[in-house]
């Protein structure tokens, strides 16, 4: 999973991703903390969610692997003393589906495409 969330792939999959959505985020580009979301971005949100969970969820199976044993074992790592580059990867993972770190990269992607 770690290599294919890593590859250029699925870093392609959300730039493209970010670019069929970048304009709904225009409005939040300067946003600061206690302003209001959209429904909007909310909604885009679980788009992206869906999709990219998907993807992983795809990958983990055609590895011969199911998704509750990938998420019981996250949660194993994640709850160790195990400094190792896998707990990094998980939570770098898990922080990916944080609504504030999607808005953080939207309005980023946003950002690019200001004129």
């Amino acid at each position: 999973v770690k290599n294919f969330c890593m590859s250029q792939g699925f870093e392609k999959d959300f730039e493209d991703f970010a670019e069929r959505h970048h304009e709904h985020f225009m409005d939040a580009i300067d946003m600061v903390q206690g302003d209001e979301h959209k429904l909007e971005h909310h909604n885009i949100y679980n788009q992206y969610l869906e999709e990219f969970e998907g993807k992983i969820a795809k990958c983990i199976e055609n590895e011969g692997g199911s998704v509750h044993d990938f998420y019981e074992e996250a949660q194993r790592i994640i709850e160790s003393d195990d400094m190792s580059t896998n707990k990094f990867f998980i939570e770098a993972l898990l922080a990916t589906t944080d609504y504030g770190v999607f808005m953080t990269l939207m309005r980023g992607e946003a950002r690019k495409f200001r004129k």
